[in-house]
């Protein structure tokens, strides 16, 4: 939660309107006025650093 809260405003967005809401792609893109491979680059980026910072997390509890 805290990772995800912590993504900016322009990734956090569309990730949680897919992926917990449900919406599509183009519905998203509709919503943001934005073209839908935008809106795909931006889930990918948005997964791309969610991934990124649980790992590292993931990597200091095992050290711990």
């Amino acid at each position: 939660r805290i990772a995800l809260k912590n993504l900016p405003d322009k990734y956090r967005e569309p990730l949680v309107l897919q992926v917990l809401e449900g919406y599509s792609l183009q519905d998203i893109a509709e919503m943001f006025d934005l073209p839908r491979n935008t809106v795909a680059t931006r889930l990918h980026r948005a997964r791309q650093k969610l991934r990124s910072v649980l790992q590292e997390d993931s990597r200091e509890t095992e050290v711990s």
